[in-house]
């Protein structure tokens, strides 16, 4: 089964290991666990790799050591890990996949690319926020995440170099290292990975369009290069049936400009709107970015609020450090746009979100 390795895993060290991965997930099911891999040290070996697509091959039998040692790989039989086939005149090697680690050592090195990583807190206070963001788009709690979410952003156009893509957020987030960390905190449960390894970053022809020409010395919108699809579900908090019991509805305190007959009350994470102690609308959850953008706006009903302080409510941003490097605007609108999808979410009740350097909250 021959294979095209992307330069990006040479350039990190990792391409001999990364190739043998590529292979597995590319040709073998993950329900079979004894996939035939020959060693590629004579040329009747390597025809017959490029010939045959069921077959995988490695030209070094250091990897297949390392991946016994990692216990990815075991010996089919005891005492006997490679064969010759006299038919062709070829070494195999006779192994079963140990699909769980072969997934957690893919993760690892596929985090190598973040060249440059924020702080793990701040890495997780990103990721976990972009999920909760998925989750009330979709008002789903189970769904595919790629490095698609980390948003887009701008790749530079070196003339006759070609495109850099330094600036992209993979280089920041160690994407499954961080995922598995919100596992551990309980924050998701993972459900299902699979790994594209040979992924390029994708055009964002949402925002923009791709240079005419060589000369262009543009900067282009790009998504990162979706090598992790993970098949996530959130996790709603648990509480046993004492703690339920001793839980009280939390009410949001508003402005004076808010009417008397409104609330906002949240209980067991489940946050809803009230009038005249009626619910009315229900929000997903008490995390979700939108909710807190509407919190944000409900305690300063009537009253204008800045997009730094709707930013970094009730979280660990930071406005100032998240627009620098010419982001003010990609920020801005990201927050337009999460303001204007809770604007249609509200539809039907007389509550409006007005926009004029800021947002202001307040009753028709």
């Amino acid at each position: 089964m021959k294979t095209k390795i992307d330069p990006l895993w040479i350039s990190l060290g990792v391409g001999e290991e990364m190739d043998l991965i590529i292979q597995f997930f590319n040709g073998c099911d993950k329900t079979l666990h004894s996939p035939q891999i020959a060693v590629l040290d004579t040329q009747e070996a390597i025809d017959l790799f490029n010939r045959l697509p069921s077959i995988c091959g490695v030209k070094n039998k250091k990897i297949i050591t390392l991946f016994e040692r990692k216990k990815i790989l075991k010996p089919s039989y005891y005492n006997k890990d490679y064969y010759c086939n006299k038919k062709f005149n070829v070494n195999f090697y006779s192994g079963i996949i140990n699909w769980k680690k072969l997934i957690d050592y893919a993760g690892i090195l596929h985090d190598k690319e973040a060249t440059n990583p924020y702080g793990h807190i701040e890495q997780r206070n990103i990721v976990r926020d972009l999920i909760a963001q998925i989750s009330d788009e979709t008002i789903s709690d189970e769904f595919w995440i790629s490095e698609k979410i980390l948003r887009p952003y701008k790749a530079v156009n070196r003339l006759n170099q070609g495109l850099d893509h330094q600036y992209s957020p993979d280089h920041n987030i160690q994407f499954m290292t961080t995922i598995k960390r919100l596992e551990k905190e309980q924050f998701l449960e993972i459900k299902d990975v699979n790994f594209q390894l040979n992924n390029e970053p994708k055009y964002c022809t949402e925002i923009g369009e791709l240079p005419h020409s060589s000369d262009d010395s543009r900067d282009f919108p790009f998504y990162p290069a979706e090598h992790c699809k993970v098949l996530i579900k959130i996790r709603t908090p648990m509480t046993t049936k004492k703690e339920q019991d001793t839980i009280k509805e939390i009410i949001i305190e508003s402005s004076d400009k808010c009417p008397k007959n409104w609330m906002l009350v949240e209980k067991e994470g489940r946050p809803c709107l009230l009038k005249n102690k009626k619910t009315v609308f229900n929000f997903p959850s008490n995390w979700s970015q939108k909710y807190l953008y509407f919190k944000c706006l409900w305690e300063k009903c009537g009253y204008k609020v800045v997009r730094k302080t709707i930013y970094e409510y009730n979280t660990s941003k930071n406005y100032d450090k998240a627009c620098k490097g010419g982001k003010f605007s990609t920020i801005n609108k990201y927050i337009a746009i999460a303001v204007n999808k809770l604007r249609k979410q509200l539809k039907g009740l007389p509550i409006q979100i007005k926009t004029s350097r800021g947002f202001t909250l307040y009753f028709k």
